[in-house]
């Protein structure tokens, strides 16, 4: 049986970028497992990072689309998936136990009542005749190779397509989010998400509360979000993907891996990468209130 981590760089630079940084942080806490990049870039230092660059089927869809076919695209046995605006900041052999025994799995809930992307649970639960949605973020999904993995992924893919009549609302103005056809496979396949209670596996910064603690180097990450303390080991930058202390740990990386020479100052070379963000962030926020006050 062979592991390994996935992960899609489709379109702009930008995540190109991102996947190379997270492949860096993999090299750095999971030497061992595998990686592998679905891509439409011919970048050769992909091929220094990865182990297995995939080229992109675009007639499968679009990029969000693209995650519900990884079943397609996986050379693995056993895959877990990791958004390329990730990154990984401890060993994740604990996560491979957790999946043990498992077709699939997710960082997520189940959910009954409430509104998902703009839907009433309820009502999507009824239409597509399922128990409950597995309300998750995707930035990690564990699955197993074979015939159940395949049929969550057809059901996924299936239930994609029915986004619009489904009363779900678009993302980002022009497509719909691929955590709307995972949240109906998964309860569609009865899957159950990981437990995770204590913020372990993979989490974002949205819903953060005060400061975030990291040092991808260091190999750790604290913070509270929700009113609750979390340590992820997978940290999806999730609307911080433009955020200082996303460029300054991707600087860390890139600055230690550099030369041997570079290596006992890549903190502080993040560290300048942070403040000039900030400031940056903070020249374009004047600009910002200038040309309001203008008009």
């Amino acid at each position: 049986m062979t592991r390994g981590l996935i992960t899609i760089a489709l379109g702009t630079d930008t995540y190109l970028r991102m996947a190379k940084d997270l492949a860096l942080s993999a090299r750095m806490h999971c030497a061992t497992t595998p990686r592998a990049v679905v891509t439409d870039s011919s970048d050769p230092e992909l091929s220094e990072l990865f182990d297995v660059v995939i080229p992109v089927d675009a007639s499968l869809g679009d990029p969000l689309f693209q995650k519900l076919c990884l079943d397609k695209y996986s050379p693995f046995d056993e895959t877990l998936f990791v958004d390329c605006d990730s990154l990984i900041v401890g060993d994740l052999d604990f996560i491979w136990r957790a999946c043990e025994g498992r077709s699939s799995t997710f960082v997520g809930q189940k959910q009954t009542t409430g509104s998902w992307y703009g839907a009433e649970v309820a009502t999507v639960c009824r239409a597509c005749h399922v128990p409950w949605l597995g309300t998750l973020n995707s930035g990690l999904i564990f699955f197993r190779s074979g015939e159940a993995a395949s049929k969550l992924f057809e059901s996924g893919r299936r239930a994609q397509r029915r986004c619009h009549e489904l009363g779900f609302d678009l993302f980002r103005g022009n497509t719909y989010s691929d955590e709307i056809g995972f949240s109906i496979a998964f309860g569609e396949h009865t899957v159950d998400p990981l437990d995770d209670a204590d913020g372990l596996t993979m989490r974002t910064p949205i819903g953060i509360e005060g400061k975030m603690q990291i040092d991808v180097l260091r190999g750790y990450c604290r913070f509270v979000k929700r009113g609750q303390p979390v340590a992820p080991s997978v940290v999806h930058f999730a609307t911080w993907q433009f955020h200082p202390v996303y460029y300054r740990e991707r600087a860390k990386l890139r600055l230690y891996y550099k030369s041997r020479l570079v290596r006992p100052f890549a903190r502080a070379g993040g560290a300048y990468i942070y403040w000039r963000e900030r400031m940056l962030e903070a020249r374009r926020s004047l600009q910002r209130s200038f040309s309001r006050q203008r008009s």
